[in-house]
């Protein structure tokens, strides 16, 4: 690993530096669904960069292979989501001068390598002194992640990044404030950034996105699918802020709810990655579509989202029949009783709103 001092980074929204100990100035920016790596080699050094698709959590099936001057790949791993995959396709700006493939930290001869521990070596000739890679990602297949390639046409990092500071600029400005105390702007602005960050965009350029039932599906070309709704932290304040600020987002969360549903029989709880983590308590889509509803945010049938509000409230697990039957869950019926009971009483009369405003 390489290490650093916090003095040597520079961090704002879209854009990434710090300086390595070993000398070595790595930058990054970013478009929707590719980023872009530009990393500048002291002279001495030899020019390589490490790619470990072993990082993080545990590998179920991977992939690394090579064409020209693209490295392309998947990775199927399992944490949170028991089979979370993201296919890579990564562009170098200068020739590759050679590839080491390394299977179980072994050194193998071979073209390409599969399996659960896979890594590879990219070396550059010592006298490129800066090379930038396009890295695109796909949660579809690699052809997806070649595909996203074409969201950024050449490798004009500074290009890119002006672009991602305008687009931040662009969704920062949407609430204008003002202090003599630059610290309280500071704060603000950091926290509105942190608004933003997710949930996540997971379909293709093309519309093409990983369901709940996992197939692929092809979207309708007006509407861009969502990932990680960690909704039982968001229904009490992002989302509402962003039903105001982010309306067109907002219309593209409730239609990524819906399809949750009829992919995968409920609306979302806490989705990672097209799977339902079951993670906290409630059903706490039901108050995000309502609070859009009454913001004029209506991209979906009426009389659908209230069946779909109402087949979540009542699925069979979690001391839902139990509540369903005496009003309350009691503490020998389910744990989180307490809290179980409150989430839902919130939950059904935003059910009971969401109905009377459509008639029902």
């Amino acid at each position: 690993a390489s290490t650093f001092v916090h003095k040597n980074e520079t961090a704002s929204p879209g854009y990434y530096s710090v300086k390595l100990d070993n000398g070595i100035f790595v930058e990054l920016t970013t478009d929707q669904h590719v980023a872009m790596h530009r990393i500048t080699f002291p002279k001495s050094s030899s020019h390589g960069i490490i790619v470990d698709l072993t990082h993080r959590d545990k590998v179920l099936a991977s992939s690394i292979g090579h064409e020209g001057n693209e490295l392309f790949g998947y990775r199927r791993s399992e944490a949170w989501n028991p089979d979370q995959y993201c296919a890579f396709s990564i562009l170098a700006s200068e020739p590759i001068q050679k590839i080491e493939y390394y299977s179980d930290n072994q050194l193998v001869d071979a073209k390409d390598i599969h399996g659960e521990n896979c890594k590879a070596v990219i070396y550059f000739s010592k006298k490129v002194k800066t090379v930038t890679l396009k890295v695109a990602i796909s949660a579809v297949d690699i052809p997806g992640a070649r595909n996203n390639q074409k969201e950024i046409s050449n490798f004009n990092f500074d290009q890119v990044k002006d672009r991602a500071v305008t687009a931040w600029n662009k969704e920062l400005g949407k609430i204008n404030v003002t202090s003599k105390n630059e610290e309280y702007l500071k704060v603000f602005y950091t926290a509105l950034s942190h608004c933003f960050t997710s949930p996540y965009l997971y379909s293709d350029i093309d519309g093409r996105y990983r369901g709940q039932d996992g197939e692929i599906h092809d979207g309708d070309g007006s509407h861009k699918m969502y990932t990680v709704f960690s909704l039982w932290d968001t229904y009490r304040a992002l989302h509402p802020l962003l039903n105001i600020i982010d309306r067109k987002r907002s219309e593209d969360f409730l239609y990524t709810f819906m399809l949750h549903y009829k992919q995968g029989t409920m609306l979302p709880v806490w989705e990672l990655s097209a799977h339902e983590t079951w993670c906290m308590i409630g059903y706490h889509s039901v108050p995000v579509i309502l609070d859009a509803y009454v913001k004029g945010i209506h991209p979906y049938d009426e009389n659908e989202m209230l069946e779909a509000m109402v087949h979540s409230a009542t699925l069979n697990k979690l001391g839902r029949p139990e509540y369903a039957q005496y009003g309350y869950i009691s503490g020998d019926a389910d744990n989180e009783s307490v809290s179980k009971t409150l989430e839902y009483a919130y939950d059904d009369w935003c059910i009971a709103r969401f109905a009377e405003l459509i008639g029902n």
